[in-house]
């Protein structure tokens, strides 16, 4: 499929992710999450972390980075989208497992 498309990014749970992009192939580590209640919703923040980068014209990578913190941050709560983790929350773990903060 990686041959077919420009991009493909795969998600691999609690082993991370993976970015194939412009013949290059980019693991990103995954954020532990803090508790695991309830994964439904999980690969919407994700995307969202995805789709932010694209909207600011940050690299993927870093996007996809992003999403595997709000992946983390959402699975720790029960329900889809009941979660609110603030912008210093999200700043931080980034921070903590991946560097600066690109956006």
């Amino acid at each position: 499929m990686a041959r077919r498309v420009e991009t493909l990014i795969v998600t691999r749970g609690a082993e991370g992710s993976l970015v194939l992009h412009g013949g290059q192939r980019q693991p990103v580590a995954p954020v532990v999450a803090t508790d695991v209640k309830d994964p439904t919703g999980c690969g919407d923040a994700y995307r969202a972390g995805l789709l932010l980068a694209l909207a600011k014209g940050v690299p993927l990578l870093q996007g996809a980075q992003l999403g595997s913190v709000l992946g983390a941050i959402k699975i720790a709560v029960q329900g889809c989208q009941n979660h609110q983790p603030s912008l210093d929350e999200i700043r931080s773990s980034y921070e903590q497992h991946y560097g600066a903060w690109p956006f």
